[in-house]
């Protein structure tokens, strides 16, 4: 129901929906993103954080952009 006609519901049919709301044990049904959340929790329990499989970047110099454009080599095609 909209909320601005709540107030025509009567006295009686929001104390019932007040005791079920306050005896509901779990909000997880009425969580919006918990699902997301929930999946990608998972993805990273699952990630392997051995730390034989990490290896250090090192960055010796930023990426340039050429002056001239590179043409393919023809000869080579």
């Amino acid at each position: 129901m909209d909320g601005n006609l709540m107030y025509m519901r009567g006295a009686k049919a929001i104390r019932a929906e007040l005791t079920v709301l306050e005896q509901r044990k779990n909000d997880a049904p009425f969580i919006g993103e918990l699902c997301r959340l929930e999946n990608q929790m998972a993805f990273l329990r699952g990630v392997d954080v051995n730390p034989g499989n990490v290896s250090v970047f090192t960055l010796d110099s930023i990426a340039e952009v050429p002056q001239t454009p590179i043409k393919p080599k023809r000869h080579l095609f």
